[in-house]
């Protein structure tokens, strides 16, 4: 998926309600054209969906709203995007770890603000039939938070697990 419509996506999803094309450009500095090109790009592969329609100031402005599907990155195909995969999947661990290092910056030497991030790193031992049941738990947990309400705010996910018994320290494609 193209970088773009990536931010796209994380600013959908950080705002947690439909957003027009117009806000989507405000936000990102592009021109409302290609916000609403890349969203009906994202609408056409299921990703976004047509929410509602408002008139402002004599203008019809069109609001979508991310749908929660899951995207798989297709890790179990070997294909000529593999490459494509990997650098994608790079690219969206560097930009969580980069929002976290920002935040942390910002806020190191204050006190008593809360709760406000944390990277947690660790082996756990479970049966195929835990690891599918926390896998099913946390997806359906994003799914029932991916829309903002008044006393919510938005927090950003990274998570990652696999078996590291299996797991190719080298981290590349293989056949």
């Amino acid at each position: 998926m193209l970088p773009l419509r990536q931010k796209i996506l994380k600013a959908m999803y950080i705002e947690g309600q439909a957003m027009t094309a117009k806000q989507l450009a405000d936000r990102l500095s592009i021109t409302p054209s290609s916000a609403k090109h890349h969203l009906q790009k994202l609408e056409e592969i299921g990703l976004v969906v047509l929410d509602h329609r408002m008139s402002i100031n004599g203008i019809i402005a069109s609001f979508y709203r991310t749908t929660g599907a899951n995207v798989s990155i297709g890790h179990d195909h070997f294909d000529d995007f593999c490459g494509e995969r990997d650098a994608f999947i790079k690219n969206m661990l560097a930009d969580a770890y980069d929002g976290y290092k920002a935040l942390v910056e910002k806020h190191r030497g204050r006190k008593n603000e809360g709760f406000i991030g944390d990277i947690v790193s660790g082996i756990v031992h479970l049966t195929e039939s835990q690891a599918n049941e926390i896998h099913k738990t946390i997806l359906q947990f994003l799914h029932d938070n991916d829309q903002a309400s008044m006393d919510t705010k938005p927090w950003h996910f990274v998570l990652v697990g696999y078996r590291a018994d299996l797991s190719d320290s080298e981290g590349h494609c293989h056949e």
